[in-house]
């Protein structure tokens, strides 16, 4: 893939960025964490991450690559005010059926281990269909952001649940920050954090 377009999803997207994040997530070690059913998984995955495209086009930003065959979404942190919306979760606990507490346990986590000195842009997902995967797409994605978040001179955070990922990231500016792992021998994660340029 020579050149990869980048631009801002728009309601128009939400069926093509569920569907990129459901296919470039449902493997991933914190989803079969979350869901260690693979049917369930299969049934409930795509519905969490239609709420997380939803949310990322209502309150975030979410940017997708050519016909959004790259998804990556954006949340804006601030700790001076932070945003605690209990509907959202209300509405991912409904999602993950069964595993409702589960993913409470998921969100307990990753909130005790976020970091709260700054204001930042928290990378929540990015993720290229799999059989695109490897081509340099998640990297224009994240470079796209970083231009205007270099300008503004704002940091970028994200946790990392696959070790395959940490080189492109390291590679695009973020550092290792520690690491903690989920519940009841879940996946380890590794939390990293980018300094603007």
């Amino acid at each position: 893939m020579n050149t990869v377009e980048v631009r801002r999803a728009t309601r128009a997207d939400i069926d093509s960025v569920t569907t990129t994040l459901d296919l470039a997530f449902r493997d991933d070690p914190v989803s079969s964490w979350l869901f260690p059913d693979p049917a369930d998984r299969a049934r409930l995955h795509p519905g969490m991450m239609r709420l997380f495209a939803e949310a990322g086009l209502e309150a975030g930003e979410v940017y997708v690559a050519g016909d959004a065959y790259g998804v990556a979404v954006w949340f804006p942190v601030d700790p001076a005010h932070p945003d605690d919306d209990e509907d959202f979760v209300n509405r991912l606990g409904a999602a993950c059926g069964p595993y409702e507490e589960r993913l409470h346990e998921l969100l307990r986590t990753m909130q005790a281990h976020h970091p709260t000195e700054e204001a930042h842009l928290y990378l929540n997902f990015i993720g290229v269909r799999p059989d695109l995967q490897n081509r340099g797409i998640g990297a224009a994605m994240l470079r796209h952001q970083f231009r205007r978040l270099d300008a503004e001179g704002r940091p970028a955070y994200l946790e990392s649940s696959s070790p395959r990922n940490i080189p492109l990231y390291l590679r695009e500016g973020f550092e290792r920050i520690g690491g903690f792992t989920l519940p009841g021998d879940g996946p380890q994660m590794v939390p990293m954090w980018r300094k603007p340029r």
